[in-house]
């Protein structure tokens, strides 16, 4: 005759863990689809869109912030272009 299975004692840990990443000094900027491509085009794989619009503002790498009559240049098109249309 079968004898019958003894039910075994099993504890179950279960570990919820719930992570918020609250990133602070940072800001949405709206822009235009169209402004938003030609932004991605001019950065370098893995550059961030802040290092990208930092680089071409000042293009020479001077540390310091540039003049505002500073202006953008680009053989495919400038912002200027972008923000006209």
């Amino acid at each position: 005759m079968l004898k019958a299975a003894k039910p075994q004692n099993r504890k179950i840990n279960i570990v919820v863990m719930k992570v918020i990443v609250i990133m602070t000094g940072t800001t949405t900027i709206p822009v235009s689809k169209e402004f938003h491509e030609w932004l991605k085009s001019k950065g370098k794989k893995g550059e961030s869109y802040e290092n990208i619009i930092k680089r071409l503002i000042n293009p020479n790498g001077a540390q310091d912030k540039p003049d505002d009559t500073q202006e953008l240049k680009d053989s495919d098109s400038s912002a200027d272009d972008l923000l006209e249309s």
